[in-house]
C-alpha cells in the first residue's frame, strides 16, 4: 500500500535480494529493490500472472467489503487485484455497486515481470484467504521486501507473522480492516523493517540450493542405512 497524496520514493538506495524459494521464479530471486517504501498508497492483492483465482476461497468478496468500509472511514488508497476467476463478473458487479471503481482495479492476467512491478509499487500485499497451502505469491511479495497481510491458516503462519506483516483470523472483516489501516499508516521505518525480516525469512526457509542439499543428504543417509 502507499498514500494517494503522492510524493517521491523514500530512498533511492538499492540492494540485491538473495536467492529465495525453491518455487520462486528467477526474476524474484535476484531483482534489485528499493530499500524504502513507495510514495503512493497502494495495496496489491491476489494472484500470479498466469494465475486463476477462486474469489471466495481467496477472500476477495471480504476484501472488497473491507475496502468499502475503509473508504467510508476516509482512508485514501487503491487496491490492484491480479489474476482471473470464474466469479470475476460478480466481483466487478460488487465493486460497481459499492462505487469502488476508483479504488479497486481488476487487471486480469499479468506476466511475472508485471507482477514484480506491481509489488514494487505497493506498500503491502494482501491475501485474506479461507483456504491455502503455502502460497508462492506470499514468498514473492516477501522476497521483494513487501510486508504481507494474510490469514492464520495452513502453512501461511510459517512465513507471515507480526514481524514481517499482519496475520489475521480468516473471515474477520474487522481484523482485515485494522491490518490494512495499520499498513496504510505505518511509518517508513516499520515497513522497511518488516520487509527486510520477510525477505530474510524466505531466503532462509525456502532457498532452493539449501533445500536441495538437505534433500540429497537425506536420500544419501537412507541409502546407507542397514537393510
Amino acid at each position: 500500500m502507499n498514500p494517494t497524496h503522492g510524493g517521491p520514493a523514500l530512498s533511492d538506495h538499492a540492494e540485491t535480494v538473495e536467492a529465495v524459494g525453491r518455487y520462486l521464479e528467477k526474476g524474484f530471486k535476484a531483482i534489485r529493490v528499493q530499500s524504502g517504501v513507495p510514495g503512493l498508497e497502494k495495496v496489491y492483492g491476489v494472484g500470479k500472472g498466469s494465475g486463476y483465482y477462486e474469489p471466495a476461497q481467496k477472500g476477495l468478496p471480504l476484501l472488497v467489503a473491507a475496502c468499502d468500509r475503509l473508504r467510508a472511514a476516509g482512508e485514501r488508497f487503491s487496491l490492484t487485484i491480479i489474476g482471473e476467476g470464474e466469479m470475476r463478473g460478480a466481483l466487478q458487479d460488487d465493486i460497481q455497486r459499492r462505487k469502488l471503481k476508483d479504488v479497486i482495479s481488476l487487471v486480469g492476467v499479468r506476466t511475472s515481470a508485471e507482477i514484480r512491478e506491481h509489488l514494487l509499487s505497493a506498500r503491502a500485499f494482501v491475501l485474506p484467504s479461507f483456504a491455502e497451502g503455502l502460497p508462492v505469491v506470499i514468498m514473492e511479495a516477501l522476497a521483494l521486501s513487501r510486508p504481507v497481510i494474510s490469514t492464520s491458516i495452513a502453512g501461511i503462519p510459517e512465513l507471515v507473522d507480526n514481524e514481517c506483516g499482519w496475520l489475521i483470523p480468516a473471515g474477520s472483516e474487522g481484523a482485515l480492516i485494522d491490518a490494512m489501516k495499520s499498513a496504510l499508516h505505518a511509518e517508513p521505518v516499520e515497513l522497511t523493517t518488516k520487509g527486510a525480516i520477510g525477505r530474510e525469512r524466505v531466503r532462509r526457509l525456502h532457498d532452493a540450493a539449501s533445500n536441495a542439499a538437505l534433500l540429497l543428504d537425506a536420500m544419501a543417509s537412507r541409502r546407507h542405512e542397514p537393510a
